[in-house]
């Protein structure tokens, strides 16, 4: 809408996502919106913030790469999913963590009993191993 904007119900119909039925029930809110929106001046306009960018953790992500060979290689050897196995997303938190001992490792939140109990020592092994190494 925003590259073409709709100036009747037919045209609104034909724009993906909004179906006939739409159209019908609430075309006319959506037009008056599509057209409030473009008398709006520039400076009006909203402008969307970007957050800052974090400069980069090279150790992180070293960690994060060890992490995840680390457990493509577990996931291999039980014939399960990697995503089963450790999902990215408690990788990150590992990584993040930086655990030193297994007890550091255990108050990772985001990291299941279970795998702690069937994969922490291959995990922390990987976060341990120095860049030279």
């Amino acid at each position: 809408m925003a590259k073409s904007p709709p100036a009747d119900i037919a045209a609104l119909k034909t724009i993906p996502g909004i179906s006939s039925d739409q159209a019908e029930r609430r075309g006319r809110d959506l037009l008056a919106a599509v057209k409030r929106g473009l008398e709006l001046p520039d400076s009006e306009l909203p402008r969307p913030t970007r957050t800052p960018r974090r400069a980069p953790d090279l150790a992180y992500e070293a960690r994060l790469e060890r992490l995840k060979a680390a457990r493509n290689l577990l996931a291999k050897k039980y014939d399960l999913p990697p995503g089963v196995v450790c999902p990215n997303g408690t990788l990150e938190a590992i990584a993040l963590a930086d655990p030193k001992t297994p007890q550091e490792l255990a108050a990772v939140a985001e990291l299941r009993r279970w795998q702690l109990r069937e994969f922490g020592g291959e995990l922390l092994g990987a976060v341990q191993v120095s860049p030279s190494g």
